[in-house]
């Protein structure tokens, strides 16, 4: 299915850009209206969503008759899948939580720190691994 090839580019580029836009600070003036429209937690969760689930569908969908099943397009589906759960913990782990007026603290600082080290690493693996799969449609585990 063509559809979710370009879904999965899409979701694969500006899943990996929003990853790095959480953590990097750009002083191109050019950049700033795209990193406040993906730095948004709306935007982060529908793409992290639509990227862990294109992710899972590329493990079951060919996108030609008669492809190998799972390795047809395994490395953007782990990619997309890495994507999506990367931005969807990062968007619903909170520091702190407030209950009944009083600030509780939550257990989720090794998630939070594993998860943020590798998040301009995954968002470029992502958005390496889009351009390449656009180029090279065919290939097998790409």
């Amino acid at each position: 299915m063509l559809q979710l090839y370009f879904i999965s580019i899409l979701t694969l580029f500006l899943g990996g850009l929003a990853l790095m836009f959480r953590n990097i600070e750009t002083d191109i003036k050019l950049l700033n209206p795209i990193r406040r429209i993906l730095v948004n937690k709306g935007i982060q969760t529908v793409l992290g969503i639509t990227a862990l689930a294109v992710g899972i569908l590329q493990f079951f969908v060919f996108i030609k008759p008669g492809g190998i099943f799972i390795l047809e397009d395994l490395l953007p589906a782990l990619t997309g899948c890495a994507i999506g759960g990367s931005l969807l913990l990062a968007v619903f782990t909170k520091k702190d939580k407030e209950v009944e007026g009083e600030i509780v603290k939550q257990d989720t600082g090794k998630i939070r720190s594993t998860i943020k080290k590798y998040h301009v690493l995954i968002g470029i693996t992502g958005m390496s691994v889009a351009v390449i799969h656009l180029i090279f449609p065919g290939v097998v585990l790409l």
